[in-house]
């Protein structure tokens, strides 16, 4: 931890200067890149929507161990693909990158520990289903 954190640069010490677009288009990034990671047709996103909701999946589900956690659900029925991002088990975001999407069901999930840096085994987590069905319980509209 030590290690990693010289290697961290404050940009500023005034929070007023973080841009939340630019925090939001980074979110982005990282679930439209795992989208394309785990699946091999290619879908354009245009306009996909980032909102900073508050999540609690790590709390409800792992024991409040802070996970970074990722889960995309694309629904053929709602022509939608959602993804939901948990940073550190606090900070939450849903992702609306497709409101047009053709294909198949899916329901992936990547569950990393950051302290240790390794990706934890899905199975240990019942799977995607578990954080599908927590995520059914919250309003996140």
């Amino acid at each position: 931890m030590a290690r990693k954190t010289r290697k961290a640069r404050l940009i500023s010490n005034d929070p007023s200067e973080i841009n939340p677009d630019l925090i939001k288009q980074a979110v982005i990034k990282i679930c439209t890149n795992f989208y394309y990671l785990k699946n091999s047709s290619f879908q354009r996103f245009s306009d996909p929507v980032c909102e900073q909701k508050t999540l609690g999946i790590s709390p409800a589900l792992f024991n409040s161990k802070p996970f970074h956690i990722l889960y995309l659900y694309a629904n053929p029925v709602t022509k939608t693909i959602l993804a939901f991002l948990e940073l550190f088990g606090e900070i939450g975001f849903r992702i609306q990158l497709s409101d047009s999407y053709p294909g198949q069901e899916i329901k992936q999930l990547l569950v990393i520990d950051p302290i240790s840096n390794t990706k934890q085994p899905a199975y240990k987590f019942n799977e995607a289903e578990s954080v599908g069905n927590y995520l059914d319980t919250i309003p996140l509209s």
